[in-house]
């Protein structure tokens, strides 16, 4: 059975696939980063994270970089490495346009 935040997330067109998407954990397949500074704390539970690091995330907004999760000890290195590849970084300009930073700083590489 899929978690209440997973099925939503499903819903939204975020995951591609939902096999084993109930857990949480490596099983989920994004169909793009999830964005660190614009997601929400049930989407961060969904590819891992617990519940606590979730909403330190999103108390420290903004971030320059996905790698300032671990420069500024909001997760354990456990929890970087589950989110890592699926996580980046962009900033809202005063336009309201999203503006990636530059390409060594969006947290894709």
């Amino acid at each position: 059975m899929l978690t209440a935040a997973a099925l939503v997330l499903w819903r939204r067109g975020v995951f591609t696939s939902v096999s084993r998407a109930w857990t949480g954990r490596r099983g989920l397949h994004l169909r793009r980063p999830l964005d660190l500074n614009h997601c929400s704390a049930e989407e961060l539970i969904a590819l891992g994270l617990l519940p606590e690091s979730a909403a330190r995330v999103l108390e420290n907004r903004p971030y320059r970089n996905k790698f300032e999760l671990l420069e500024r000890m909001i997760v354990s290195s456990h929890e970087f490495e589950l989110v890592r590849g699926r996580v980046t970084t962009t900033i809202t300009l005063a336009t309201g346009q999203p503006h990636l930073l530059s390409p060594g700083a969006t947290g894709l590489g």
